[in-house]
């Protein structure tokens, strides 16, 4: 076994490792030679291991050769077997070790039985290199980058550039790009990647050279708590998939989604396989940690496609901004943004969210097809913000808003939400108009989940509410200036709360409207049929009995038979007990 011409630099060492299949024939026996001739010649090699045989033993064992008398030349090196009795000889993990210059930062390649030829003119950010510059070829190997080929640069005829052989052991693996500046001690990275062609060429000298043009990196931190973070990127990793850019905290990722799909750890059925600019994304943590990203600048104003309903979006700008003015390209057909620091709802004075923030994924919810833009932003116009931490809630990917109204308390009182003893939401009563009221954010773990609410007064005391809730992803109770009005729960019934029609949103809707009601007592049966303004059913929903509380039920604008109504108004009545109420909504379409 041969190794193509290499050109060794100083400190250069050779090591692998060998073993024999078996020693019922006799051990495997081998020689090591180095050849410093121009051309391949098998009688100019020269045994460096010595004038006898070397025999492996059964066992995988190390052997290190010193090639530092052949420092600075260029040489072919050669792994003889010279068994000829004996069954089969074994060699792993051969490397070369040799450093093309004593200062440059890289390290040694990692050397391999093949090897791509790159003829390359580098650039530093548009600008030509200078000559003894060095630029690397990496590959990652499980997300951890490995070093597989470095030249130094030389100016030839006014065009700075090398001669760079990338080493691969296999077809098809992607490299990437990183130079040195030797005047500065700066790394800079290329944006762009091959693919190896096990000994093929890549670049041809000096017509029509491979361009590498490098760049400075960032590194965003993005600290991520225990549990689930929704999360997004405002740099570009030059190798955007999950194995490499989860490398760092990859001891401690339990999961990671959005609406593309989504990864697990050690799952080959996962859909989810590469980061994307513009997206947010949901990761489940083991353990507290940072989590740092290196990659190029973005263009804050690079468009963002936001579909029809619901989408998980990224924020681009490195500022933080007003939800109103990062927005203001969707404003006309925005509904809801939600995300980790609260709610925000265009008109709902009780929205809790009011900055975006670099580093955080948001759901935004719009009407129709269209282009997000993040506008340019100067931040020291902006007055300082502070967020109102009110109690450490445990999220979920999911979450439901609800508009509350409650008389009975007192303004900077706090509305809880539970799931059994695991606190979903919790948010302060405001009385912008006079009366306490809240916009919560309820986190959903399971669909149908009973939500107990509660009042917790200043000296610690909790207040229950008698409205139950149940569990409903993406679902908003109240239209603001419509409130849900919550009730105290006592030893005796509630004489006020009554079986009613709380309403229907959204109003225009498409495709779906949540409709919220009321039951007064426990066991009530409760209808709602929907009917076109010819007084004609068209569908139906419920027809179950309720506990006494607040509740709620989808319509997805589809009839009897399941197919799509059209566009118009319908009637929503709800029968419940002896209450009947109905309601009219329109379908847009």
């Amino acid at each position: 076994m041969i190794t193509p011409r290499l050109n060794l630099g100083t400190g250069s060492m050779l090591r692998f490792y060998a073993r024999s299949h078996t020693n019922y024939y006799g051990l495997e026996r081998f020689q090591v030679g180095i050849s410093t001739e121009p051309e391949l010649n098998l009688q100019s090699f020269q045994f460096v291991s010595g004038a006898s045989y070397i025999e492996a033993p059964t066992h995988w064992t190390e052997f290190v050769y010193d090639l530092s008398a052949y420092n600075n030349q260029s040489v072919f090196i050669g792994i003889r077997c010279v068994s000829w009795d004996a069954m089969i000889l074994y060699l792993d993990d051969i490397a070369i070790y040799s450093s093309n210059s004593n200062d440059d930062p890289f390290g040694y390649p990692q050397y391999m039985p093949y090897s791509t030829s790159v003829s390359a003119s580098v650039s530093i950010a548009g600008v030509a290199a200078e000559a003894q510059d060095v630029v690397a070829a990496f590959v990652n190997v499980n997300g951890v980058p490995q070093l597989r080929g470095k030249a130094i640069l030389q100016d030839q005829d006014g065009v700075i550039g090398c001669q760079l052989q990338v080493y691969t052991h296999n077809l098809a693996e992607t490299v990437y790009f990183k130079v040195w500046q030797r005047s500065t001690e700066e790394i800079f990275t290329a944006p762009v990647t091959l693919q190896t062609n096990g000994n093929g060429v890549v670049g041809q000298w000096p017509d029509n050279p491979y361009q590498i043009d490098a760049y400075p990196e960032l590194t965003q931190n993005l600290a991520l708590q225990q549990g689930w973070n929704l999360v997004s990127l405002n740099v570009d990793p030059v190798d955007p998939s999950l194995r490499t850019v989860l490398y760092p905290i990859a001891s401690h990722v339990l999961e990671f989604k959005n609406q593309n799909g989504i990864y697990i750890p050690g799952n080959p059925y996962g859909q989810l396989h590469q980061v994307d600019i513009g997206k947010a994304y949901s990761v489940k943590m083991n353990f507290a940690t940072q989590w740092d990203v290196t990659g190029f600048s973005v263009d804050e104003s690079t468009p963002i496609v936001v579909a029809d309903g619901w989408n998980m979006l990224g924020y681009l700008p490195v500022n933080p901004m007003p939800v109103a003015d990062a927005l203001q390209s969707i404003m006309p057909w925005l509904l809801e943004v939600k995300g980790g620091d609260g709610v925000y709802i265009p008109g709902n004075p009780y929205s809790t969210l009011s900055m975006m923030q670099p580093g955080k994924g948001y759901w935004i919810r719009v009407s129709g097809f269209h282009e997000l833009i993040y506008p340019s932003f100067d931040p020291s116009t902006m007055a300082e913000c502070t967020y109102d931490q009110t109690l450490p809630v445990q999220t979920y990917p999911q979450s439901m808003v609800l508009l509350a109204q409650c008389d009975w308390a007192e303004t900077g009182d706090i509305l809880i939400a539970r799931v059994g003893e695991e606190l979903r939401g919790a948010q302060r009563l405001v009385s912008p108009e006079g009366f306490p009221a809240a916009l919560l954010q309820i986190y959903i773990k399971e669909a149908g989940e009973e939500i107990c609410l509660y009042i917790l007064k200043a000296d610690g005391t909790e207040l229950p509410v008698s409205n139950k809730l149940q569990g409903n992803a993406n679902a908003t109770l109240g239209a603001y200036p419509d409130f849900v009005s919550l009730y105290q729960k006592t030893s005796d019934p509630v004489p006020d709360l009554a079986s009613r029609l709380d309403g229907c949103y959204p109003n225009p809707f498409n495709p779906s409207t949540t409709i919220t009601f009321s039951i007064a007592d426990d066991d009530t049966e409760a209808l709602i049929k929907v009917y076109n303004l010819r007084g004609q059913q068209v569908a139906q929903l419920g027809g179950a009995k309720y506990k006494k509380g607040t509740h709620q039920l989808v319509f997805n604008a589809v009839d009897h038979k399941w197919q799509a109504l059209s566009s118009g108004v319908y009637i929503i009545a709800l029968k419940a007990g002896s209450y009947c109420g109905s309601a009219k909504v329109l379908l847009l379409k």
